[in-house]
């Protein structure tokens, strides 16, 4: 699905004053259903059993249904290509499965960055929740991270988080007004929640 945000630049975007409705995740029940009803009754306890662990596994993520299906439908083909095989395990297609539609490069590019820098992504994360907006400002970010920094044993200051932004901008990772920023700018992840959660190894529902 192409939301409008998506095709527009930040400062248009930002004009319009768009934001997107938050949405509590999706339980692990709940996607056990959602799968479940999207490929058909089965019988079979094995795909059963693998269809309940990829429910689980995407609810610690992201609670995103879309993905869920994603990953669902990508189990089925692996399942389909190795039968002739007789290598068709369905739990292990799951992994296979969800080791492809996880391990984008923005994904990796998120899992290696520095502790800093994945406190700067995980304030900006925060911030994004809990306005259900696309963006927010440096000035925030930068307030979370400072109150949240000496409790990880860090001392921060704001020079280093604008180095981290800058940083993460040329990364690609965030989107920001320009590529020198001022408190007042507003950023916005350019990888999408579940796979910066992902990236991080945040669980959703923590």
């Amino acid at each position: 699905m192409h939301l409008p945000e998506s095709v527009l630049t930040m400062r248009n975007a930002s004009r319009m004053g768009m934001a997107r409705c938050a949405f509590p995740p999706y339980t692990h029940d709940e996607l056990t259903i959602i799968v479940k009803r999207a490929i058909g009754t089965s019988e079979s306890e094995k795909l059963n059993e693998a269809m309940s662990l990829l429910a689980r596994k995407v609810a610690a993520i992201s609670g995103d249904a879309r993905r869920a299906l994603e990953i669902a439908k990508r189990t089925l083909e692996i399942v389909k290509t190795k039968s002739s095989s007789g290598n068709s395990s369905v739990v292990v297609a799951v992994g296979e499965a969800f080791k492809e539609l996880f391990s984008s490069p923005k994904i990796e590019a998120v899992k290696h960055c520095t502790n800093l820098e994945k406190m700067v992504l995980r304030s900006i994360l925060g911030e994004l929740q809990s306005s259900g907006a696309e963006e927010t400002k440096v000035i925030n970010v930068i307030k979370s991270v400072t109150s949240s920094a000496p409790y990880e044993g860090m001392v921060v200051t704001v020079d280093h988080i604008i180095h981290v932004l800058r940083n993460l901008y040329g990364s690609k990772i965030i989107l920001m007004e320009t590529n020198i920023p001022s408190i007042y700018n507003k950023i916005s992840l350019n990888v999408s929640i579940p796979d910066v959660q992902y990236g991080l190894g945040v669980n959703v529902h923590e």
